[in-house]
């Protein structure tokens, strides 16, 4: 009797560790905290300056029948504290019941130019192409994912944005002001062209579940370093 009882509480130890391995699997690598502020800071690798800093505040979370719609805003301020892009950026993002995390490319980058027209939104008309671009849940180093690419149209002028070689390198424990944090990393490679704004580059980010991006640092094709972008701080909503 006492075997079986011992047998039975192992058995549900181990549906118990496996139920909270699973949920933890699935996180999505996001923050889907409504409340949930991120900071970040951007610095040119070479002298250390910023070049911006970046605040992400969770404004809304709701769930329905796909999973978790998340909006959030975006807010950009130059290193003298400026405003930039004409204020906070609303986005948004999904994530399924795999956890996967899902957002229009396309539309990320029209609502950035937007927020640079401004005021001129009214004259200048800003069109995209709509993009998939998806991280799944059950990232894997040797993994790949899929190229994208989009056309963006701020009035006659034609934007063209691709990123391809998109892998995934490993696992990696990486510190920040922030924490400490087990990440996943990947690399792209990265083709913006168009009048007046021409840039390829290559990029890696360290992703943490239930976070995001906590590091994600610019090369140039050469494999130079050129800017790197960390996690300062997280505040969640019963800390503010």
């Amino acid at each position: 009797m006492k075997s079986k009882l011992l047998f039975l509480l192992s058995m549900l130890t181990a549906m118990t560790l496996s139920a909270q391995d699973w949920v933890t699997a699935q996180r999505p690598y996001f923050c889907d905290v409504q409340g949930c502020v991120l900071k970040y800071e951007r610095t040119y690798r070479g002298n250390g300056q910023i070049r911006w800093t970046q605040t992400v505040t969770i404004t809304d979370v709701k769930t329905d029948g796909n999973g978790q719609n998340i909006h959030y805003l975006s807010e950009f301020r130059n290193r003298n504290g400026g405003l930039m892009y004409g204020g906070a950026i609303p986005l948004e993002a999904q994530v399924d019941w795999d956890g996967d995390l899902i957002v229009d490319f396309g539309a990320s980058v029209a609502a950035m130019v937007k927020g640079v027209v401004g005021g001129l939104g009214d004259i200048i008309k800003v069109s995209y192409e709509h993009v998939r671009m998806e991280t799944p849940a059950s990232l894997r180093p040797g993994a790949s994912l899929e190229d994208l690419a989009t056309i963006v149209k701020v009035g006659p002028l034609v934007y063209t944005i691709r990123i391809d070689q998109r892998q995934v390198l490993g696992f990696e424990d990486i510190t920040t002001p922030a924490g400490t944090f087990h990440c996943i990393v990947t690399q792209e490679h990265k083709v913006e062209e168009g009048p007046a704004h021409n840039r390829r580059t290559i990029s890696r980010s360290w992703h943490a579940r239930g976070i995001g991006v906590v590091r994600h640092d610019t090369y140039s094709e050469g494999m130079e370093a050129m800017e790197s972008e960390i996690l300062r701080e997280i505040r969640y909503p019963n800390q503010l």
